[in-house]
């Protein structure tokens, strides 16, 4: 602050003082211009970045386009394989149906025959269920072996996509019997009857 007053006396004139003044002013000026001019180029450079991203995106949007119809036609084939149905009910009663004929067709007796399906439109936690499911179908049968073998050959060539998750067999006191203990997954998409 002295070195101030001191300046000031030395050099009394108005003239100097706004001299020193506008050179400050002029200073800051060129300041606040340089950071506007540093605040546009990096909101250019960043636009710049944006529009090379969307270039590239576009120059692959056919192959995407291609893409997509390829997934959305194995989508349909894989449809194809899955049962249809409003409720998870219906469906389980309609595999069923499939199930039991394919028994009765190889010649195996049905002593029990369930689903145990999820009831309810919400899954596990209160989350909305997907469209598409399964449902684990439990049976205990009686049949001889080439019946079994002929049941398991007639699901595997089945329309609709079944898969065996386990099963025991144990002989029985008649004769060449067997009493067949089989769970059999049935894949589903709600929404379509098929």
């Amino acid at each position: 602050m002295f070195r101030i007053q001191q300046l000031l006396s030395r050099f009394k004139s108005r003239h100097v003082l706004i001299a020193i003044a506008l050179v400050l002013l002029g200073m800051n000026l060129a300041r606040m211009a340089a950071g506007h001019y540093a605040e546009k180029r990096e909101y250019l450079e960043n636009r710049l970045a944006q529009q090379e991203k969307f270039l590239l995106s576009t120059r692959n949007l056919d192959a995407m386009r291609k893409n997509v119809a390829a997934l959305e036609e194995r989508k349909q084939k894989v449809e194809e394989y899955l049962f249809g149905g409003g409720t998870e009910e219906e469906i389980a009663s309609a595999m069923q149906i499939v199930i039991q004929e394919k028994l009765v067709n190889a010649g195996l007796q049905t002593e029990s025959l369930r689903p145990i399906t999820q009831t309810g439109a919400k899954g596990k936690g209160g989350e909305e269920k997907s469209e598409y499911g399964e449902i684990l179908i439990k049976a205990r049968l009686a049949g001889t072996l080439s019946a079994f073998n002929e049941f398991i050959a007639e699901l595997y060539k089945s329309k609709q996509l079944f898969k065996i998750d386990s099963f025991s067999l144990k002989a029985h006191k008649q004769g060449e019997t067997l009493k067949i203990f089989i769970e059999i997954k049935g894949f589903y998409k709600t929404g379509e009857v098929s």
